[in-house]
This record gives C-alpha cells, structure tokens and sequence, in this order.
C-alpha cells in the first residue's frame, strides 16, 4: 500500500531508528514500509499517524475502488442477534453498520473479498484488520476508516509494543554471557584454589569489591553479546526478506545491493 513515510519523516528531520523508536518498531520495519513492501496493520498505521499527529488518511492515502452493486439482505435471525449484542462494548461498527445497510454477513464477506469466519472475527473484535482490509471494508460500507474502526479502541486494545526480533536478541546474548562467565568463573577458581583456605577472610574483606567487579563484568559482556546479536542477525534483514518476497513471486532474481537509508535525505 502507497504511504507518506518517507515524506513524513524526511520532512521533520527524523532518522529511521527515530521513527522506529517513536512508534514501537525496529527499522527495518521503517525501512520496509517506506519502500511499500509491507502493510501495516491498522493499530500500526493508527500509531504512525498519532507520530507524525496525521490523519490516518494523510499518512496512507487511499485510492478507492469501483463496487459491485447491492445484492441480498440479512436475515431476520441475523438481525435479532444484532439487537441482543448492541449492549455489548464494540472495538468496530462493521456489524452495525451492516446491519443498517440490511447486508448479511456473507454479503459483506463477498464484497470485501475475505471469507465469512475473517469477517465474523473482526465483527467480534478478535480479529484486527491490515490497513488495506480496513480500506475496502470503510469503502464498502460508505464510512470512513475512523468512523467504523475508532483509534481509542485500537490505542486501548493494542497499545505499542517491544519488537518481536528485541526478546530473543536480549535472550540470546544472556544466555551467551552467563556461559562466558561461568567458564571465566570455572577458569578462575582453578587458577586461585591455592587461597581456597584464605576465602572466609577476603570475602569479609573484599566482598563489595569482588561483586561491584562482578556486575561490571556482567554488564560489559552482556552489552557486546547484544551488540553482536544486532550486528550480525539483523544485517540486510530487509534486503533478504524483500529478495525472498521476489523469489517466491516471480522466481530467482538477483539479490539487490544493500543501501544505507539511516539518514534522511
């Protein structure tokens, strides 16, 4: 889907990992959306717009589509149950809207282009629709994006979140620094087990030392594990995941040169 990323962001100054950080995200993600490679979900796109303090429709223009006409009507079960959940706290208006337009949920299915169990689960809020399926359903039903999915349930439901590549970057170097201490510790106690007699006396005597010593230690390694973990698992992450999305499209290509986009311009 088309977007003013970029543009925005280049506008205000801002790097790549600045957006990033603004909106929850790693830059790659940035990288992959200003480039139209990746849709956002509509919490995403809710919360670059709160970022640049846009419109969601300034951010992500959206040019709409010819419909097809309207066709069956809902049933007169389908709109009983409606009536029996309108107490029920609503994260979207798809249903109620449908109902106004006398549509069944299969009818609104057919004209969005999902199945009848994707559109039940975001009638019912378990579901949270991309950006692009919000689009085509505000466009089928005649209301605007912010209308039928309201930004307040989306800030509520979906606040922003750690990335999902930060959780086991930080698992992966602890673990490898707990192993680069307990084999320094082990190479240790071996090369000073002639004072083993002597512990009680320099524990008593140097132990805030000893362990201020330890948790220095702790914290350099720790931070050079990490540092390697996102220098060498994350490099061309993008370049890569757009290669394969041409692989699995139109066939081998070649691997484009990587390009530094750190710095706007």
């Amino acid at each position: 889907m088309k977007n003013r990323i970029r543009f925005l962001r280049v506008e205000r100054g801002w790097t790549q990992q600045s957006l990033a950080n603004r909106v929850g995200i790693t830059r790659m993600m940035i990288s992959l959306f200003e480039h139209w490679r990746r849709d956002p979900s509509l919490a995403l796109a809710y919360r670059f717009a709160d970022a640049f303090e846009k419109r969601i429709d300034e951010v992500f223009p959206h040019e709409p589509e010819t419909l097809r006409p309207e066709e069956p009507e809902a049933t007169a079960s389908e709109l009983e149950l409606s009536s029996i959940e309108t107490t029920r706290p609503r994260q979207n208006l798809v249903r109620a809207l449908r109902i106004a337009k006398r549509w069944s949920q299969r009818e609104l299915a057919e004209r969005v282009g999902v199945s009848v169990c994707t559109m039940n689960a975001i009638e019912r809020g378990s579901c949270k629709p991309s950006l692009a399926l919000a689009y085509g359903i505000s466009q089928v039903l005649g209301a605007s994006v912010l209308e039928i999915f309201p930004p307040d349930a989306f800030r509520k439901v979906m606040p922003p979140a750690a990335s999902s590549e930060e959780a086991p970057m930080i698992a992966n170097a602890l673990i490898l620094t707990i192993a680069i201490l307990l084999g320094y510790g082990f190479w240790l106690m071996d090369q000073v087990k002639f004072m083993a007699s002597y512990k009680a006396v320099i524990f008593h005597a140097y132990g805030p030392v000893l362990l201020t010593a330890v948790a220095v230690l702790f914290l350099n390694v720790f931070g050079a594990a990490l540092a390697i973990n996102r220098r060498f698992f994350l490099k061309d992450t993008g370049r890569k995941l757009s290669h394969l999305d041409k692989q699995f499209n139109v066939g081998q290509t070649e691997m484009p040169a990587p390009s530094d986009d750190e710095e706007p311009n």
